[in-house]
């Protein structure tokens, strides 16, 4: 597959020749993202539309599962920042689903990173938004093979509260992409559960390992942590597949 290269790029990789690690955050952008765990609140007396059967009450303060995403995204890439390599290395893409998948950031590195807005929905289409993002990621790896410049398996990070509620049989084709690009090695695929109450055996479904991470709202931001220092790894020439398991982490060396 040829894509067409703008100046930019081409530009880009006469200045930094350094072999690249795309990342991409297949991100959940659903109403209940926007939902208070954690910190004090102050009623406002506004409500809203009824969505999948609940009235959510607006407040003024505290703290939501998209602002803990948000916190730890930023110090993911200030700590990318402070590894040399890592920060020539890196380029980022983001894709939001809710009722449809949009790519909101594409091919930014670290230092020109912004985050998005995100047009919020009712519904959680994890299948569009998996299928947005592995169509981003070939794209990427087509355009550095057609100008020679060397690069990493893509990292793809789906996050989300919730399970797909949006065509099923696209849900499981975009599972059977996710596995065959794992079993051949062309992919590492993390997936994140940021709601205690979901379904979490539904998510471990999406990569081949059967294993997804449900995280607490008070550990979100050492997820990103640890992410940081594995996407480091990768533009250090030391590949780890690394696996989260509640309070452990094991690493295998490929």
């Amino acid at each position: 597959m040829h894509t067409n290269l703008d100046q930019s790029f081409i530009e880009s990789l006469i200045s930094n020749p350094t072999d690249r690690v795309p990342v991409c955050f297949c991100l959940d952008s659903s109403y209940s993202m926007w939902q208070v765990v954690s910190g004090e609140t102050t009623p406002t007396g506004k409500t809203t539309e009824e969505i999948d059967g609940v009235v959510w009450n607006i407040v003024s303060g505290g703290v939501s599962r998209y602002s803990l995403m948000y916190k730890g995204i930023m110090e993911f890439i200030d700590m990318i920042k402070e590894e040399p390599r890592a920060r020539a290395s890196v380029e980022l893409f983001v894709v939001s689903f809710s009722d449809k998948a949009d790519c909101v950031v594409r091919c930014a590195s670290v230092d020109s990173f912004s985050f998005p807005d995100f047009e919020k929905g009712r519904n959680t289409n994890i299948a569009a938004g998996i299928n947005l993002s592995l169509d981003i990621l070939e794209e990427r790896k087509s355009q550095y093979k057609q100008v020679g410049v060397k690069y990493y398996q893509p990292i793809l990070v789906v996050i989300s509260d919730g399970n797909n509620n949006v065509d099923n049989d696209a849900y499981e084709m975009a599972k059977k992409r996710i596995h065959e690009l794992e079993r051949n090695r062309k992919l590492t695929t993390l997936v994140i559960s940021c709601d205690e109450d979901s379904n979490i055996k539904e998510l471990d479904s999406i990569s081949s390992s059967g294993e997804s991470l449900k995280i607490t709202h008070d550990k979100i931001e050492s997820f990103f942590y640890w992410l940081s220092r594995s996407v480091s790894s990768y533009s250090k020439g030391t590949i780890e597949k690394v696996t989260m398991k509640k309070n452990k982490t094991e690493k295998i060396i490929l």
